[in-house]
């Protein structure tokens, strides 16, 4: 007969996990960057879901627990604007209920199996529930960084996995072994007889899921890729910081520190006796607008001319032309500085018949153009920053109260509409084909999946990928590691190396097996050069990706109906 000393133990030993795992998996990811600490930290939370007895409000506590670690992983979001604190906050909530969650689900789940097969049951609904909450987390709010397999972003055998079922994949197996784990060590939920056989299977499975994830990463790292280096690309790094209102003196500053690192990069290719093929500048960091329009454009509301008086359309129809031609030609002189051609991050407007609409934009400028390509040397940044970007119900919001819009931190900026492969020449008469990205979209793994199947399958195959990014919105934070990892995992997943260009860093080049070749640290200025190295692999993940994310939901539906039919089972007394 249990008294209240053991089941106040009991408790006690319960919020020790908790905070052994929330403290672990703090240590797991950056800024600390101890791997291994994640399945201590996984271990945990499974062992805590288990645990008899809980307290009352264990999912309360549960829930603290995930805020409080979500708060210190995503407070990097509060420094753009002060309304973020308060965003961050309930961020940190919402995300923070996956824990409670999961540990309810996992156990509503396992208590309708018999005791003879509940072990099994464990392996089983413990992945493949956390597999579910991942994939969840990234469709609701689209930010899935700090998953189980990030922390392992600079152990490249342990993600290789990846190409399979992407990142949620490699989390959940790390699930499974951490679960395996916890069952060693504290079988709380089984009857003391079969104590040790639930040893013998949780050792066995735990060896042959850790014995998988390392044999397939020995044997994909060892591939051999017989692709030649191709082509000469530098990456540049700049520490300027982001504002919402681009002063005369960020832009002055921006100006000097990228002339001044471009510079060191001509140079530097000068000393080696061969210009560069491609110069790459992160994101927004050109200034000024590149500026489109169609025939019969529409024209803004409040335009005048230089002596205030109202211009007519056929005025605006005349100087548009002029000032798209102004814009080319501003933007253009960048490749006559670099000698190379030149891909950097702007905004681009486009004036069409309805209306003007404004992209955050990756713009090449090919090296001896006269003029940039729309639809061959833009790319329009498709996955929008929430609060960043955009104001989701802002366009509702302004026609019932057109006031809003002057009260607003920011614009609607507007979706890009498809990915795109710009080709570069390359200095030894070969052609390189890149597929940019920007900023936060290489945190999204279903977004890159998607536009390399949809280029492959239009037959315009990318040799790599590039995210050009401005992380000087953050600070002194981890926020770049963390997008850094996010990275890794893209070019796992996709089996492509990836570049990345990034204001205050980290810029740095990825193979296509998640190995970092070279980096510029955060918060400095610098640049790399290098090479791209063509993967002929073509992974699961790329072909399947998309379909294969509801295997989880799918998997937990099937054994709901097999449970349900077979009817709730009775549960053992748990020691």
């Amino acid at each position: 007969m249990k008294t209240k000393a053991d089941s106040a133990g009991g408790f006690v030993r319960f919020y020790l996990l908790l905070a052994a795992g929330m403290v672990c998996a703090w240590l797991a990811f950056p800024p600390f960057g101890l791997p291994w600490g994640g399945f201590v930290s996984l271990s945990c939370f499974v062992a805590a879901a288990l645990r008899e007895p809980r307290p009352r409000f264990a999912w309360l506590a549960l829930w603290a627990v995930g805020t409080l670690f979500w708060l210190f992983e995503v407070h990097f979001l509060r420094y753009p604007h002060p309304i973020n604190y308060l965003l961050v906050f309930l961020l940190a909530l919402y995300l923070g209920a996956y824990i409670p969650i999961w540990s309810g689900l996992l156990r509503f789940f396992v208590k309708k199996v018999s005791p003879a097969r509940r072990v099994w049951a464990i392996l089983f609904f413990a992945p493949c529930l956390w597999a579910a909450c991942d994939v969840a987390r990234a469709w609701i709010v689209g930010l899935p960084v700090s998953g189980a397999c990030h922390a392992f972003y600079r152990v490249p055998i342990m993600i290789q996995t990846a190409d399979i079922l992407g990142e949620w994949g490699t989390s959940a197996i790390f699930m499974l072994i951490s679960t395996c784990a916890a069952l060693l060590v504290v079988p709380h939920w089984s009857p003391a007889p079969k104590a040790a056989a639930t040893r013998m299977i949780a050792l066995g499975v735990g060896v042959v899921a850790l014995g998988f994830v390392l044999s397939y990463g020995f044997f994909r790292l060892h591939q051999t890729n017989e692709n030649p280096p191709r082509g000469r690309i530098v990456l540049l790094q700049g520490n300027v910081p982001a504002a919402l209102e681009v002063t005369p003196e960020l832009r002055r500053a921006t100006d000097e520190t990228y002339d001044r690192v471009l510079r060191l990069a001509v140079e530097a290719c000068e000393k080696e006796g061969k210009n560069a093929d491609l110069v790459v500048f992160p994101e927004s960091i050109y200034r000024e607008m590149v500026l489109f329009a169609q025939e019969k454009p529409w024209q803004p509301e409040g335009l005048v001319n230089h002596d205030g008086t109202p211009m007519s359309y056929e005025t605006f129809a005349r100087r548009l032309p002029e000032a798209v031609e102004y814009s080319h030609l501003n933007f253009l002189q960048w490749s006559s500085r670099a000698n190379a051609s030149v891909l950097s991050g702007g905004t681009v407007l486009f004036y069409t018949q309805d209306d003007v609409k404004i992209y955050n934009s990756a713009i090449l400028a090919p090296l001896g153009a006269n003029e940039i390509q729309r639809d061959e040397g833009t790319y329009g940044k498709m996955h929008l920053v929430m609060f960043g970007e955009y104001i989701p119900f802002m366009d509702f919001l302004t026609r019932l109260c057109p006031t809003l819009e002057e009260l607003a931190p920011i614009g609607n900026t507007t979706p890009g509409e498809r990915p795109k492969v710009f080709s570069i020449q390359t200095s030894d008469g070969d052609r390189l084909s890149i597929c940019p990205n920007i900023c936060f979209e290489s945190v999204m793994g279903r977004l890159i999946r998607k536009q390399v199947a949809t280029l492959r399958e239009a037959g315009q195959n990318p040799d790599c990928l590039i995210n050009l990014t401005n992380n000087g919105w953050f600070g002194r934070s981890h926020a770049q590691e963390l997008h850094l990892a996010c990275g890794v995992l893209r070019a796992v997943e996709n089996r492509l190396p990836l570049l990345v260009s990034a204001n205050n860093g980290i810029s740095a080049a990825i193979t296509s097996n998640g190995v970092i070749e070279q980096e510029v640290p955060p918060r400095e200025e610098g640049f790399l050069l290098t090479t791209v190295q063509k993967d002929d692999r073509r992974t699961f993940f790329t072909r399947f990706g998309g379909v294969a994310q509801l295997l989880p939901f799918l998997a937990l539906v099937a054994c709901w109906g097999v449970l349900s039919v077979r009817g709730k089972s009775n549960v053992p007394q748990v020691e």
